[in-house]
This record gives structure tokens, sequence and C-alpha cells, in this order.
């Protein structure tokens, strides 16, 4: 029998999709609608720790006019607050930003940009955040998972000066989770045609 390691690293691969509704700060200009969230991850499950890298894409229309697309990025660190059988509440947080692209249309001989205070195009404005959510294990691979964000958001419009703007959120998906084999005494071999599956 092959020498027994240590804890796996990663003992899951994850992806979702998440339909997305941010909730903009009264002061912010760009008021996105629903979107979509695209996510892939892994587990450290001896850590109690996900990591994972989050983009979407929302679309709206500005205060003044212009129609825009934001496409935020981040990356999240989750720490499971439980290791339930079925349902794994967890908090975390993590960084990123906010990528604004706008119509090339201009209104009243401005455009988004000039409109918007924003001294050039693209737009790419740092974000940070908290979350907290619930994973629920469906059937197979299969997760239904449901999010709740608050986010900040250091922008320069309007004034051309960085401010901090909040945008709280929720969004609710379908996770796709791949474990390997179990291997319970962690010797490389699976479990299932392991000859001493509890031996180390």
């Amino acid at each position: 029998m092959p020498t027994a390691t240590g804890p796996a690293l990663v003992t899951v691969i994850t992806g979702g999709l998440s339909g997305t509704l941010t909730l903009p700060d009264a002061a912010d200009a760009i008021t996105p609608g629903p979107g979509f969230a695209l996510r892939v991850g892994i587990t450290m499950r001896d850590a109690g720790l996900d990591l994972e890298l989050i983009t979407g894409s929302q679309r709206g229309t500005t205060a003044s006019g212009f129609d825009f697309t934001a496409s935020p990025t981040r990356a999240d660190i989750l720490w499971r607050v439980y290791d339930g059988y079925r349902a794994e509440p967890y908090v975390g947080g993590g960084v990123g930003w906010r990528h604004l692209r706008f119509s090339e249309v201009t209104v009243d001989g401005e455009s988004a940009g000039q409109a918007l205070g924003y001294e050039g195009l693209p737009v790419m404005e740092p974000a940070f955040g908290a979350s907290t959510g619930l994973r629920y294990w469906v059937s197979g691979p299969f997760h239904a998972r449901a999010d709740a964000h608050l986010g900040i958001i250091l922008s320069e419009q309007g004034t051309g000066e960085v401010h901090a703007l909040v945008a709280p959120g929720v969004s609710l998906g379908l996770d796709l989770r791949w474990e390997p084999p179990p291997d319970r005494d962690r010797d490389g071999v699976p479990d299932k045609t392991d000859r001493c599956p509890d031996s180390l």
C-alpha cells in the first residue's frame, strides 16, 4: 500500500451561475438592472475555506440617459460556518473592480464620461466587500445557492475625486461541485479499490 500523505489541499472544484440584483447607492448615477454572475473556485475542506473568482454583467441606463454595461469582477475567500450534510452556511469577503462600458452616443454634446465626471474611459473602479450565504446540496453535483453582498466601490463619479459608494445586492444560483472519490486514509487510493481504506 502507498505511504500515507497529508491532508488534501484542494478537495472540491466548483463552478456556478447566478442571477444577481444590485441596489445602488443613492449617490450612484450608475443604476444596473438584473444581471448574471459566473463563478469558478476551489474548496479546501480541511481548512473550511473556499476560494472563488466571480465575474458578471449587468446592463442599465445612467441618470443622464446613457446606456451602459457594468462588469463586476472579484476574488472571494469564504469560510464555512458549519459543514453540514446538505446545508453549508458561510461568510466571507473579497476585492475586485467594477468595469463600466458606455454607449458611444452623446447627450447635449457630452460623452458618457464627461456627463458622469470621469476623466477617461474605460472606467475601472476598485471595489471590495463582504458576503454571507447558504449552499444547499440538491442531488449529485448540483447545489442551490443564495448570497447577500455588501460592496464598497471607490469611484471618481460626479466630482472627479475618489469617494465610496455602497452597493448591497443579492444573488440566487446553482453550483456544480466536483469531488474526488472518497479516500478516508488519504493514501492516494480511493476507498472502493483500497484493501485497507482505514489504515494509515
